[in-house]
C-alpha cells in the first residue's frame, strides 16, 4: 500500500493532556480569534472604515495622496502585530514572521497600487489579477527565498478572511 503524501498533523501528548494548550497552537483558532478582533474593532468604530487607494492615470503616487495612504498603514500595522501575537504564542519566530510579512505586504501594495490604474481597471484587470502575476513570475523565476517563507502565511490570512466573509454574509 503506498505510503499517504500528506500525513496528518501529530499532536503532542502535553496537547492532549491539556486541550487550551491546542487552542493556542493552532492556525485555526488564531484566525477566528484575529478575525473576531477585526469584527469587534469594526463595531466598536475603531476601524471606521476600510481604506481605499485613489486611482490615477499617469503618476501612480497621486493614488496614495490623502488619508488612505495613514489608514492602510495603520491596518498593516495592526495585522502585524495581531498576527505577530498569534505567531509567537505558536510557538514561531516572530522576527522571521515580520520579516516576510513586510516583503508581502509590500508586494500586496504593489498589485493594489496597479490594479488602481484607471485604464487598467477599466479592461478589469484589478489588484487580484497582479498579486497572482508577481507572485507566479517570483516564484517561478527567483523561487521562494527561505527568509520570506516565515511571513507567506497564507493559510492563515485566506482563514481569517474566510472568518470576515462569513461575518459580512451573516450580517447582510
Amino acid at each position: 500500500m503506498p505510503e499517504p503524501v500528506c500525513d496528518p498533523p501529530q499532536s503532542s501528548s502535553d496537547d492532549q493532556q491539556d486541550p487550551s494548550r491546542s487552542l493556542l497552537r493552532s492556525v485555526d483558532w488564531w484566525s477566528v480569534w484575529l478575525g473576531s478582533i477585526l469584527i469587534i474593532a469594526v463595531i466598536l468604530k475603531i476601524i471606521p472604515s476600510i481604506p481605499k487607494l485613489g486611482t490615477w492615470t499617469v503618476n501612480p503616487l497621486s493614488a496614495l495622496a490623502g488619508p488612505a495612504l495613514c489608514g492602510e498603514l495603520l491596518l498593516v500595522v495592526g495585522m502585524a502585530v495581531l498576527s505577530a501575537v498569534g505567531m509567537k504564542v505558536m510557538g514561531r519566530s516572530v522576527t522571521s514572521y515580520l520579516k516576510g510579512f513586510a516583503v508581502v505586504v509590500a508586494i500586496a501594495w504593489l498589485a493594489k497600487l496597479i490594479g488602481r490604474q484607471e485604464a487598467l481597471k477599466a479592461y478589469g484587470l484589478g489588484y487580484a489579477l497582479w498579486a497572482l502575476v508577481f507572485g507566479l513570475l517570483i516564484s517561478n523565476i527567483f523561487g521562494t527565498p527561505g527568509w520570506l517563507l516565515g511571513g507567506v502565511r497564507s493559510e492563515l490570512f485566506i482563514k481569517i478572511g474566510l472568518v470576515l466573509l462569513g461575518a459580512e454574509i451573516l450580517a447582510s
